[in-house]
């Protein structure tokens, strides 16, 4: 009598461990992570996860010398702050511009000659302490430092802490997408650069916003990033890119949000307020900082 040749034991218990696990994978939603291009995962990019994160980072020239975390929400480029603040020239006498106990509002990433801590606010969470260490140089004109009788790398200490901070925007719809065609090779924009871009804005139809090369010609597009100067969408597009680079952004309509101090740019006019637009930002220069 021939042999009975079935299936052998182990194979048997393979096939029902694939279709135990199938049934669960159905049920819990757990699959296998996927890498195609029409993927969430392969949307939010390196770059993306940048635009959010590391290049909110201050100019380098600020110097971090000691911090105690917050715990609250943290203040990122372009967003306000209030906090409190006090200084001390290298002599050990106080810097006269702030006082600890007078609450000062600010714009992160706005820069000025008699603010420089404002750089240092970066990334603080609230009721957080930060001290940081500023280059005279980085403030202060060759004759106001010998005035003080200061050298560019003599240093001022500040110290900062964070009392509140207002975001300009509340993500509750679609959320803000940034992803590099073009990384580039050039300087990476940190917040309060000024940078001069190319720019052309799409509605979700595919019908032209704007172009800065047909609606501008000749016309330098010259943006603070942190400023706000055209819109939040777009500085939080910008942190993170690097000279000669391209960037595709999808913006929702709680970052279209511009200042209000500043002269209102055409575009900001023409954008819908409560539709998602997409955006094609190129990073022509870095221009050289120079604090009013």
């Amino acid at each position: 009598m021939a042999k009975n040749v079935g299936n052998p034991g182990w194979l048997k218990w393979m096939v029902f461990i694939f279709i135990g696990y199938a049934i669960y994978a159905h049920f819990t939603g757990k699959t296998h992570p996927r890498t195609d291009i029409g993927s969430s995962d392969s949307l939010q990019t390196r770059a993306a996860k940048q635009a959010d994160t590391t290049p909110d980072i201050f100019d380098p020239n600020i110097k971090i010398t000691g911090e105690i975390a917050g715990i609250g929400d943290t203040a990122k480029c372009g967003q306000t702050a209030d906090v409190t603040v006090s200084g001390i020239w290298p002599d050990g006498s106080a810097y006269e511009e702030v006082s600890a106990d007078t609450p000062v509002s600010v714009k992160v990433g706005t820069l000025n000659s008699t603010m420089p801590w404002v750089a240092g606010v970066t990334g603080m969470q609230k009721g957080g302490v930060r001290e940081i260490q500023v280059p005279a140089n980085y403030f202060m004109s060759e004759d106001a430092m010998r005035e003080k009788g200061l050298k560019a790398t003599d240093v001022i200490r500040f110290k900062i802490q964070m009392q509140d901070v207002s975001p300009l925007a509340d993500p509750t719809h679609m959320p803000f997408r940034a992803s590099d065609t073009n990384s580039g090779l050039g300087d990476l924009v940190y917040c309060g650069n000024h940078v001069e871009i190319k720019l052309v804005v799409w509605n979700t139809d595919g019908s032209k916003l704007y172009d800065s090369d047909i609606d501008a010609p000749g016309v330098r597009t010259v943006v603070q990033v942190g400023n706000n100067d055209l819109f939040y969408g777009l500085d939080r597009g910008l942190l993170g890119m690097r000279v000669g680079g391209t960037r595709h952004l999808v913006i929702p309509p709680d970052y279209i949000v511009a200042n209000q101090a500043v002269q209102p740019h055409p575009l900001f006019a023409q954008l819908p307020k409560d539709k998602i637009v997409v955006a094609d930002v190129t990073l022509v220069a870095i221009e050289e900082t120079q604090l009013p």
